[in-house]
């Protein structure tokens, strides 16, 4: 049987969910989830392999087990022993009410602040004569990519 819980917990101004689920007897993984606005911003797992095979007590004690892990995440924001990265350029107006906008020139709000474009992504396509090769996508192995290289110097 698969267990779990959700909880919404109020960090400053922001909510954040938590989520805690038995991934199944074929993961044997105890999983919580910190979301932010569908972000995730922290993950515990744990691992029940130790109460194989899952009988009635064992399936009890599993249900202790999730039961403690996420009461121990919940805990752990609370107090602040779990620092979490909240995005601050999302924060403001994504927990708006929906509905009402900013106003320019109110004192009791803050300007947004400044967006930061994300890192620009550069990829080198090292085996570019052959990477679709069959209209799938096929990687190269490190030891083909100077034979690579060179066919492509070559060309």
């Amino acid at each position: 049987m698969v267990f779990g819980h959700n909880s919404n917990i109020k960090l400053g101004a922001n909510t954040l969910h938590v989520q805690t689920e038995d991934r199944g007897g074929t993961n044997c993984m105890i999983d919580t989830t910190v979301y932010y606005l569908g972000r995730v911003l922290h993950r515990r797992t744990n691992n029940y392999h130790d109460l194989l095979p899952l009988t009635e007590d064992n399936q009890q004690a599993l249900k202790l087990r999730v039961d403690e892990q996420h009461r121990t995440v919940l805990e752990a924001i609370r107090s602040g022993e779990l620092q979490l990265a909240i995005p601050q350029a999302t924060s403001a107006s994504a927990n708006a009410a929906p509905g009402h906008s900013h106003q320019a020139g109110a004192n009791s709000e803050k300007p947004p602040a400044a967006v930061v474009p994300p890192a620009k992504l550069v990829l080198e396509l090292l085996n570019a004569r052959s990477w679709l090769a069959g209209n799938r996508p096929r990687s190269i192995s490190p030891s083909k990519r100077k034979a690579e290289r060179t066919y492509l110097a070559q060309a």
